[in-house]
């Protein structure tokens, strides 16, 4: 089950802060698998990171979006 935490005092600014390290430190796991000596395809490697570092960092963005230009 899934908790959602509410923090009046969170920025956007403080929310991407938490959201790009946790996409950083994703991407260095998904680094790992890339250097390994069989590796994986361009493929697989681009279908890595558009399903899980992607995902990552546009969770609840919709929350954040005020139509803004």
């Amino acid at each position: 089950m899934a908790r959602v935490w509410f923090d009046l005092n969170l920025t956007f600014k403080q929310y991407m802060a938490i959201r790009t390290n946790q996409a950083r430190s994703a991407f260095n796991r998904m680094a790992r698998l890339i250097n390994s000596e069989k590796g994986l395809t361009p493929f697989a490697i681009r279908q890595l990171y558009t399903a899980y570092i992607t995902s990552v960092t546009d969770y609840r963005s919709p929350i954040w979006w005020k139509g803004q230009a």
